[in-house]
């Protein structure tokens, strides 16, 4: 009966863009639910690395985008008159190969991410480093510049303070950020100042609903982001840690370090 099965699916799919998942579930709608949580993560994963790309190809689930071509017309009453046409692409592009992005990303830690992805049992290090880059997976892919920026300043968050909720907030993110970013004292200096005044635009956004942010924000959060991700998953240092307590006990002395 389960080779027939088998055979029947894989006629179905054969061609086909397809996810195989194993997941345990008390009944079919648990089932569903936690097998698109999964393909999820592993989307947003593959989306993190979508902008090595000239093209930005981006992957959705299905029903979650779609892709269009804008036209525009823009006529001016000047004398004689004038008009412009214009079209823009938005959305994921049809065309999408695996194998290519792997080879653009190979340098850039994705096999230490395709090892978490494929992890049953991951440690919390690992939960926490495959959070942040969902996080900044899903902040590549998105057109909303606000929602993207947001998107990037989690991804930190997550990467820099794990689940540690405190008050300083920004003053321990932008000191950890500059640790891990930079090795010298000017450098730690020019970004932690960075990394403060992107975080007063996030504040602006959360808290005042200023939508306004600049491409050059968003550009600068997007390279600390990433640069900071690429180092956790690359650096022979942090792929030697198994655990937060790990990386979080290296933060404190790294700041100790720059305290003496």
């Amino acid at each position: 009966m389960a080779g027939t099965f088998d055979r029947f699916i894989a006629g179905s799919v054969r061609g086909r863009t397809y996810a195989r998942i194993v997941v345990k579930a008390v009944d079919i709608v648990a089932a569903r639910l936690l097998a698109r949580k999964h393909l999820r993560r592993t989307l947003d994963a593959i989306n993190f690395y979508s902008d090595l790309w000239t093209r930005g190809i981006k992957l959705y689930l299905p029903g979650e985008a779609a892709s269009h071509t804008h036209w525009s017309l823009e006529f001016r009453t000047s004398s004689p008159p004038k008009f412009t046409c214009e079209s823009t692409h938005a959305g994921p592009f049809p065309a999408y190969s695996v194998a290519d992005l792997q080879s653009h990303a190979a340098g850039f830690g994705w096999g230490r991410i395709s090892q978490v992805l494929e992890n049953k049992k991951r440690s919390d290090l690992e939960e926490r480093i495959l959070s942040a880059v969902e996080w900044a997976g899903r902040a590549t892919v998105d057109d909303r510049k606000e929602e993207s920026f947001l998107s990037f300043a989690i991804a930190l968050e997550v990467l820099l303070l794990g689940r540690k909720v405190e008050s300083e907030l920004t003053h321990r993110l932008a000191t950890r950020g500059a640790h891990l970013l930079m090795s010298d004292f000017t450098g730690r200096r020019n970004v932690q100042k960075d990394l403060r005044e992107l975080y007063k635009t996030r504040s602006r956004i959360v808290h005042s609903g200023n939508l306004m942010v600049t491409e050059g924000e968003l550009g600068r959060i997007r390279f600390l982001a990433k640069t900071a991700l690429v180092i956790a998953l690359t650096h022979e240092r942090f792929l030697s840690m198994q655990s937060e307590k790990e990386l979080d006990n290296w933060f404190e002395d790294e700041a100790l370090k720059g305290s003496r």
